[in-house]
């Protein structure tokens, strides 16, 4: 799990807005395409199912609270993380 959190807290943002929402699918299937999925033993990536990703993040005391049931599964109040770069553009954007 703490591979998880890991993964999550360096890609996503934690925000005030309830409107903020990521499918639990993506976070899934961006974590496989992360280095830290591809570190795990054979073993542990075969036992990481979607079914079990989202049984260890509806688990967890960080993001239990904030996991929203509809036909799709959301992550509220967090976004992706923007680069440097799209900071700044959006800043220069703004102006």
């Amino acid at each position: 799990m703490d591979k998880i959190n890991q993964y999550i807290n360096d890609k996503y943002v934690k925000t005030d807005n309830n409107k903020d929402r990521i499918k639990m699918k993506d976070i899934f299937n961006k974590f496989k395409d992360n280095d830290i999925y591809a570190n795990m033993t054979k073993k542990e990536q075969k036992e990481l199912t979607f079914k079990n990703f989202k049984k260890l993040l509806s688990d967890n005391p960080s993001f239990k609270f904030l996991i929203i049931k509809t036909t799709d599964l959301f992550l509220s109040n967090y976004k992706i993380k923007l680069s440097a770069y799209e900071e700044i553009k959006n800043f220069v954007k703004d102006d």
